[in-house]
């Protein structure tokens, strides 16, 4: 059974969830302060964590982090009943899930019932190994043993994105992420990223992509934004970033949802966010 932490102080959110919900399939918890939410996430593993936005903006997102510490398998979403969620952008960078408007609940309830039996097991669909793509050995072994320490035990490499596809055609349900560099000779890791999307077998198309780059510009987020990725590191990518956007794909896998971080139409709206925050 499916375990739920419903964080509202609205007994008509909490009365709109239970009723949508199969009893026999999903436990629900409601708690109604940020500070009790914290309190149980630290001592009880939970699938889900839905968030009323009407806490704040940034209440949800800070709940978010705090849960995915104690169980980075967790499912997060934020539903916000009044309008469009402001930082729903950052929220979906973090790999949480956003509902808005209305229908707020009746999406997020029928989100949730699509997931998975298992939601918070390791090994429930996915590969487990990772495989780097980066056309210089010393970054390449580098990336690949600081993704060994977080306790990944197999990350094989490829040196250029061709020796990647090959890999990935021969072996497709070995991997469950790949982390590539964006400037790599004869094919970058943009146009990676675009043949991957575009592949014919869907266990290499819907696979995570997060990219490497040196030039953290605008454009070349936004590239690969329209390309298809799911996350984006800064090289030399440091331990605490790499380690969340790995569960972050690993997450992305185990919910069956989209692996790209924003759809096209989206863009616009996520090349302005990048600009506030001073990328670029």
């Amino acid at each position: 059974m499916a375990s739920i932490l419903l964080l509202t102080a609205d007994p008509a959110v909490v009365d709109g969830i239970s009723a949508m919900l199969d009893p026999h399939r999903f436990r629900l918890r409601n708690v109604s302060s940020p500070s009790a939410a914290r309190e149980w996430l630290a001592m009880q593993g939970f699938d889900v964590l839905l968030v009323d936005a009407r806490f704040g903006e940034l209440i949800p997102l800070e709940i978010l982090s705090f849960a995915w510490k104690h169980h980075a398998m967790l499912t997060g979403c934020i539903i916000d009943l009044l309008h469009d969620f402001a930082e729903r952008w950052t929220a979906q960078a973090m790999g949480a899930h956003t509902f808005s408007g209305p229908q707020a609940l009746i999406d997020a309830a029928g989100f949730i019932k699509s997931l998975p039996e298992l939601v918070s097991a390791p090994s429930a669909g996915g590969g487990s190994a990772v495989l780097v793509v980066e056309d210089i050995d010393s970054p390449r072994d580098i990336i690949r043993a600081y993704i060994e320490a977080l306790g990944y035990t197999q990350v094989d490499g490829a040196a250029s994105a061709e020796e990647a596809l090959r890999i990935l055609h021969d072996n497709p349900t070995l991997y469950f992420c790949i982390v590539a560099d964006i400037l790599m000779p004869c094919v970058s890791g943009i146009e990676l990223i675009r043949r991957i999307r575009a592949d014919a077998d869907q266990t290499i198309s819907s696979m995570p992509v997060i990219v490497l780059t040196a030039v953290p510009t605008t454009e070349n987020l936004i590239a690969a934004l329209h390309a298809g990725v799911s996350g984006f590191l800064v090289k030399p990518p440091k331990k605490m970033a790499l380690k969340i956007e790995l569960e972050k794909a690993k997450r992305i896998v185990l919910t069956k949802r989209s692996p790209r971080l924003c759809q096209e139409k989206d863009a616009q709206i996520v090349e302005a966010s990048l600009r506030k925050l001073g990328v670029g």
